[in-house]
């Protein structure tokens, strides 16, 4: 079953940890963005435990994510 809707870092990443496979593509152009975004989860966590450094969004525009399970 596959299931298409957007999503936020902070949603990805728990369903992630569910162990859901995910597919992450920009609704405009069709480019999979699945890779970028797990880097930026990855960074955001990174950051998150380094108090004091500043949290940016590595892309910008609308992407939706495709979750199968």
């Amino acid at each position: 079953t596959q299931e298409s809707r957007y999503v936020t870092l902070e949603e990805l990443e728990e369903l992630i940890r569910a162990g859901k496979e995910i597919s992450v593509v920009d609704v405009s152009t069709g480019e999979d963005l699945t890779s970028v975004t797990l880097a930026q989860i990855i960074l955001e966590n990174e950051r998150s435990r380094r108090a004091g450094l500043p949290t940016a969004t590595a892309f910008g525009g609308t992407s939706s994510a495709t979750l199968a399970s």
